[in-house]
């Protein structure tokens, strides 16, 4: 763990990263600048976030913007150990949960990958991924055990705003909150991957169409992606 400075506006902010040689750590660092600032500065001009769900927080680079720079209520979920750690040092007035979202509870494994703990992905039964393989995120370093949950068992109200980073795991996080979005009327940010990527980590069992599909079955629509392949959806 390290402090590295944020300069923003007219203020400077501490943040805590990974040490050296770790992918969004050290864009952080060297840039001395929030990671994919421009995304999070169109997310604060164009919409509420006052009640933020942040799912896949990594290290606490968006909520920390959320909490800080936007005053928004925060709840952020985050599997991997280590990146939970520095979530919880930068984000004191976030509700923080050391867990995975999926369609059921269960357990299940994390693929750690060292060199970007950002691309940890969760896998299952279908896939063949091993310690020391290397994938399209970069090589595994190892396997950890994680809890699963559904969104719904949390009974969330009021939300405004839906982060959601999970490295080909969307459908499965969806899939677990079909009462939550039908009741939710803010926006879905969404990081979605091209076609290849998916089937590494998920065995191949969803298409981004499959993943459209739900979504707008939700009633929701696509309003617009970004150059990082965050797509935003509105109803």
């Amino acid at each position: 763990m390290r402090s590295v400075p944020i300069y923003y506006q007219d203020k400077v902010y501490t943040f805590k990263v990974h040490e050296s040689g770790e992918f969004i750590s050290d864009i952080i660092a060297s840039h001395k600048s929030f990671f994919e600032l421009d995304t999070l500065e169109f997310c604060h001009q164009n919409f509420d976030l006052s009640y933020v769900l942040d799912i896949g927080a990594n290290i606490g680079n968006h909520a920390f913007f959320f909490e800080k720079v936007c005053g928004s209520k925060v709840i952020a979920v985050e599997p991997h150990p280590d990146n939970f750690t520095l979530l919880q040092e930068n984000t004191q007035k976030s509700f923080n949960l050391n867990m995975a979202l999926a369609e059921a509870a269960k357990q299940t494994w994390l693929v750690d990958i060292f060199e970007c703990r950002g691309n940890s992905s969760l896998i299952n039964s279908n896939s063949s991924i091993s310690i020391g393989d290397t994938c399209h995120l970069g090589k595994v370093s190892d396997l950890i055990p994680v809890q699963t949950i559904p969104l719904d068992i949390l009974g969330l109200k009021g939300l405004t705003f839906i982060k959601l980073d999970v490295e080909g795991s969307e459908l499965d996080v969806l899939q677990g909150a079909i009462k939550t979005l039908k009741n939710f009327s803010g926006v879905i940010m969404i990081e979605i991957h091209e076609e290849s990527a998916f089937k590494v980590l998920n065995g191949g069992r969803y298409s981004k169409k499959e993943l459209f599909l739900l979504l707008i079955d939700l009633g929701f629509r696509c309003i617009y992606k970004d150059r990082y392949s965050n797509y935003f959806f509105q109803k």
